[in-house]
């Protein structure tokens, strides 16, 4: 029998061993032995994510047979019923399980605290919120994404507890005010993460403090976002068209543009010149964008080392304006493209018509390009053939025929499909600069 080196260690590295596990595995350590009874208490992470740990309660019935008659529609709503009785029962035992881990739980402080609920139950997840808080939890996780209702954030969180503890704060489907965002930033002073996705209150928002990492997702109602942040690393905005203003942020190097704001950052690119001057990754997700052409002229980033867009082509000429950013980006060391095409364009996409494309200048600085949904159509050979002219000094091509459109990522799962694919990515070896690596995933 090996002999167990770890139960003899003090309990402070027990502790910090479970806390690096999930929440059941910590309570379930409670099996080894007596001495690691009763320890995951004093663990610093508390992770309730329902999708993890909500009882898999399912009707034992079998949904009724699709055939439209009396029968049909009474047993679905048979069915129906007892679904929802058997989530009655699941959202119960849920919320006595968080509680009552809550009164065993003994830790002074947490690291961490996830909180992701699928029920409107506003008194139990403030309680649960409020336990959190006064433990001086350093990073907070809340994901409503699933609830009937959205969850408004209160201010009276942040006047009735100590917040300098908090240093990640990340709100999904939470109702948060600009006011309350101010609230926040003012009274977090190491707060170092900020996401916001999907709040309906967010409108004019103004960022400030000890920030190095914001994000701004899919929140529909915004109107503005000015950001005067020092130390703020990245930046990620998904979302509306908004008027975005960066005052002074001389250390951002990352940036993310996607959704409607993509059409508003490429029609006033000039405009945010400044503010990105600086980067060093940036990645723009145009799907949103049918007409990619009617901007051709981009600002020059001179410090960028890694572009990443994802385009959603309608025809060549499309993607082969997007390439107009190498020129842009003189010293650009890696690109990646993902295609994403409509199904009805997958067997057939083509040039479409004549297309005045400026003659390829060499880029002798980018080293690998990766571009996805690769199918070896017209369109495909077009942008690749493009770049491959112009990066003269490429160490590696990365082609990845999995990623085009949902339809076809369920296609490739037929095996002689995706080996067809892979193959004609083979031919593009002949094409490579001298030393180059082809890597078909």
């Amino acid at each position: 029998m090996e002999e167990d080196l770890i139960s003899p260690l003090v309990d402070d590295i027990l502790i910090l061993i479970i806390s690096h596990l999930s929440l059941k595995e910590a309570i379930t350590t409670s099996v080894l032995s007596h001495r690691w009874r009763g320890l995951w208490r004093f663990t610093s992470r508390l992770d309730f994510d329902i999708t993890k740990i909500k009882n898999n309660l399912k009707p034992k019935m079998p949904l009724p047979s699709l055939n439209y008659s009396y029968g049909f529609f009474y047993g679905l709503a048979e069915y129906h019923s007892e679904a929802r009785r058997l989530s009655l029962i699941s959202r119960s035992r849920l919320i006595d399980s968080i509680n009552g881990v809550l009164q065993s739980h003994q830790a002074v402080m947490l690291d961490e605290f996830t909180l992701s609920f699928d029920r409107d139950c506003k008194d139990h997840i403030d309680s649960w919120l409020t336990y959190a808080l006064e433990r001086r939890v350093k990073k907070l996780h809340l994901n409503f994404q699933s609830m009937n209702c959205r969850y408004t954030f209160s201010p009276h969180f942040l006047h009735n507890n100590k917040l300098d503890s908090i240093t990640v704060i990340r709100f999904n489907q939470v109702s948060v005010a600009d006011d309350v965002v101010d609230l926040i930033l003012r009274l977090c002073p190491f707060l170092e993460v900020l996401s916001l996705r999907s709040s309906a209150t967010l409108s004019h928002l103004k960022v400030f403090g000890p920030l190095k990492h914001l994000e701004i997702l899919f929140c529909r109602n915004v109107k503005s976002v000015e950001i005067s942040a020092k130390d703020l690393v990245s930046f990620k905005y998904y979302g509306p068209c908004a008027y975005i203003i960066v005052n002074d942020a001389p250390r951002l190097v990352e940036a993310s543009i996607g959704d409607n704001c993509a059409f508003y950052f490429l029609k006033y690119m000039t405009v945010f010149s400044d503010s990105l001057s600086r980067l060093q990754t940036f990645k723009m997700d145009l799907r949103s964008i049918k007409i990619i052409r009617s901007y051709p002229k981009f600002p020059m980033f001179s410090d960028l080392k890694h572009l990443d867009l994802v385009i959603d082509a309608y025809d060549a000429y499309d993607l082969l304006c997007c390439t107009s950013f190498l020129m842009m980006c003189p010293f650009l060391h890696g690109l990646k493209m993902k295609i994403v095409v409509l199904t009805r364009w997958l067997t057939g996409l083509g040039i479409g018509r004549k297309m005045k494309v400026q003659k390829a200048k060499p880029h002798h600085y980018l080293k690998m390009i990766e571009l996805g949904g690769f199918l070896g159509s017209a369109i495909n050979w077009k942008l690749a053939e493009h770049l491959l002219k112009r990066a003269v000094s490429l160490e590696k091509l990365i082609i990845d025929p999995r990623v085009a459109s949902m339809k076809y990522e369920e296609e490739c799962k037929n095996l002689e499909k995706m080996l067809a694919a892979r193959a004609r990515a083979k031919h593009l070896e002949t094409s490579l600069p001298p030393k180059a690596e082809l890597v078909i995933l």
